[in-house]
């Protein structure tokens, strides 16, 4: 039995050479793969028995956890042999039984956008009307993983809430809600965010933009409360009060 990652490149050895012997003088013996690869992801040299991972090959824990290889060994006689052999190359094999750890993998996130109206209030939640929520677009080669979800707000540092302090991020479900600032489109109609999923072993994904857009909404007009302006006694009809 010999162990081999997933995701091990093309050229990594497997195990130890499975070397055989043979009682005929001056015999010799060619290896080769007779059995369980029938995905074609391993190698064998025929003369020194060391197998690898073949070009192209995939070891995905998920998709296949373990491998029954069977290795086999011919006798030959190289150049004239003194012997006539009488029942020509013999073989015989042996199981090599590959068995593939699993490697924690990284999450991979998608991006997305949501909107949200300029002034709403402290903890309004970024509506998804057009484009999936985050926590849709986080997967995982591993089994059964759960995410949590950061912004990056500085080189290797993340928090739940952003820089300024003008969004949050639900640890759990990744939804974005107002924080601190109220929000203007008129002074920063687009703030784009950049958000990181972790897995339960805090393997870190790909970083991703979440675009918030703010959303214009009519501003009512504004008018002063009371004016004082001072008007001359006897002034005529007509007389220009103030300023418009």
């Amino acid at each position: 039995i010999t162990t081999l990652a997933e995701n091990s490149p093309a050229g990594t050895v497997v195990g130890v050479p499975m070397l055989g012997t043979d009682p005929d003088d001056g015999d010799l013996l060619l290896y080769s793969i007779a059995g369980g690869d029938d995905l074609g992801f391993f190698s064998i040299n025929p003369h020194s028995a060391v197998v690898q991972v073949a070009d192209g090959a995939e070891i995905d824990f998920e998709t296949r956890s373990s491998f029954n290889l069977q290795i086999a060994a011919t006798d030959y006689c190289p150049g004239d042999c003194t012997v006539t052999r009488l029942k020509g190359n013999l073989s015989t094999s042996s199981g090599m039984l590959v068995v593939i750890k699993d490697v924690n993998e990284p999450p991979e996130l998608v991006g997305t956008a949501c909107s949200l109206d300029e002034r709403v209030a402290v903890g309004t939640q970024c509506d998804h009307t057009t484009e999936k929520k985050i926590k849709e677009l986080v997967t995982d080669q591993d089994a059964n993983e759960e995410f949590t979800f950061s912004f990056r707000v500085g080189a290797g540092s993340y928090s739940q809430t952003t820089a300024d302090g003008t969004f949050e991020i639900d640890e759990k479900t990744g939804i974005v809600s107002t924080s601190g600032s109220i929000l203007d489109y008129e002074t920063k109609p687009l703030y784009r965010l950049t958000v990181v999923a972790f897995d339960s072993d805090a393997a870190v994904s790909n970083e991703v933009k979440l675009d918030v857009l703010v959303n214009d909404v009519n501003d009512p007009p504004v008018v002063a409360d009371r004016y004082t302006v001072r008007v001359p006694e006897n002034s005529l009809a007509g007389y220009r009060v103030g300023a418009p």
